[in-house]
């Protein structure tokens, strides 16, 4: 998962593998405080953990904010559908 995370965030080298593996963490720890199972080879899982990196990485005002956005958007629709499995 870093090494995906690290491409999507445009990151080359291991200066902020640290920071981006807490991010990681806390995006996981985020997806199942929603009641989410994290499996990350589902890619909308993966997809989620992404945008939450780059909300929270580097980008500054309303790149951040799009990213918080789609973040937002896709775990409601992940806790709908699993809801919806149930």
């Amino acid at each position: 998962m870093l090494a995906h995370v690290k491409k999507r965030l445009r990151i080359s080298g291991d200066a902020y593998d640290d920071e981006v593996q807490a991010l990681i963490f806390a995006a996981m720890a985020d997806l199942s405080r929603l009641g989410l199972t994290v499996d990350t080879t589902k890619p909308l899982i993966e997809q989620a953990i992404t945008l939450y990196c780059k909300a929270h990485f580097g980008y500054l005002g309303d790149e951040a904010e799009i990213f918080l956005r789609a973040y937002d958007k896709i775990c409601v629709d992940l806790v709908i559908s699993s809801n919806a499995e149930e």
